[in-house]
């Protein structure tokens, strides 16, 4: 029969285990959906991708929900799909503007539509995230076409920061997606 100290003991121990061994602790702990995201976060390549994979996942309210890396996987592409979206409307701008140089003009024009493709791809996973965690192939063939349109630019001497610095926030974007793509 079990005596108070026996019923004591058997709650007490197991309790001061749990609470107080580091080990599942740090278990218990890396579950949160908070940790998820550090976890995927803390394997990129280098301190820069680190720092922006954290920024572009722990900043989005939907963070709260992730039980799994599809969670991340839609937080990174909403993320870069609006991103996609900005810098083809500027890009739009400036090819419509009449102040823009028109040596420019056809390289902004093939830039445009490789961030139409880009989007498209973006959507396409969007669309694939409710059968199931997919968009390998997608991401990868939008992060091929944000490289394309830095290849125009660069091949064609254009000397524009702003098209150039808003590529570099797009590869970005897209390798965090096709880092995220790839977990599945």
């Amino acid at each position: 029969m079990w005596s108070h100290r026996n019923v004591l003991l058997s709650i007490t121990f197991p309790l001061f285990f749990l609470l107080f061994h580091p080990q599942i602790y740090a278990k218990l702990e890396a579950n949160s959906p908070l940790e998820l995201a550090k976890d995927f976060c803390s394997k990129r390549r280098t301190s820069d991708d680190r720092k922006f994979c954290l920024q572009v996942l722990t900043k989005n309210p939907k963070i709260s929900s992730a039980k799994d890396n599809s969670i991340l996987l839609k937080i990174a592409v909403d993320a870069a799909d609006e991103n996609a979206k900005k810098t083809h409307d500027y890009m739009k701008t400036m090819f419509e503007s009449k102040m823009i140089n028109q040596t420019i003009k056809p390289v902004l024009k093939e830039c445009i539509t490789m961030y139409e493709v880009v989007i498209y791809e973006l959507e396409a996973i969007e669309r694939d995230l409710r059968f199931g965690p997919y968009g390998k192939a997608e991401a990868r063939i939008a992060l091929a076409e944000v490289k394309g349109c830095q290849k125009l630019i660069e091949t064609n001497k254009i000397c524009d920061s702003s098209i150039s610095n808003r590529n570099k926030i797009a590869e970005d974007f897209g390798e965090l997606v096709q880092d995220i793509a790839n977990l599945f």
